[in-house]
C-alpha cells in the first residue's frame, strides 16, 4: 500500500518551514548575526568574525562609549580608515598595523 502526501499536509509543512525561516530572519537579520543596538555601525564591517577576533586582542572598552565616538560625523568606516592610514593614525594589535578607526570598530564588534 502506498501513501500519498495530501495537499493539505504539504501546504501545512511548507507553511511551517516558511514560519521558521521568517523567525530566523527576524532574529539574525540579513547579516547572520544577532541584532544589536549598534547594527548601524557594525553593518559597515563586511565580515564581523575577523573584526571580533581583532577586537578581543585589544583592551576591553564600553560599547556605549565606543558607539558614541563612532557615531560622530565623519566616522564612516571606509572613508575614515583611509584617512587614518594616510595621516599615520595607526595602531598595532598583535603584530597587525591597522587604522585607528578600524581598531575602534573591531573593539565594538568584540564588545557586543
Amino acid at each position: 500500500m502506498t501513501s500519498k502526501i495530501l495537499r493539505r499536509d504539504f501546504v501545512m509543512g511548507l507553511g511551517g518551514a516558511v514560519a521558521v525561516g521568517l523567525a530566523a530572519w527576524s532574529y539574525f537579520g540579513p547579516t547572520g548575526y544577532p541584532k544589536t543596538p549598534f547594527d548601524d555601525l557594525l553593518n559597515q564591517i563586511i565580515d564581523r568574525a575577523p573584526a571580533i577576533t581583532l577586537g578581543k586582542a585589544m583592551p576591553k572598552a564600553s560599547s556605549t562609549t565606543l558607539s558614541e565616538k563612532l557615531r560622530q560625523p565623519g566616522f564612516a568606516l571606509r572613508k575614515r580608515s583611509r584617512e587614518d592610514a594616510a595621516a599615520g593614525r595607526v595602531t598595532e594589535i598583535k603584530g597587525w598595523v591597522v587604522p585607528e578607526t578600524l581598531a575602534l570598530y573591531a573593539q565594538l564588534a568584540a564588545a557586543v
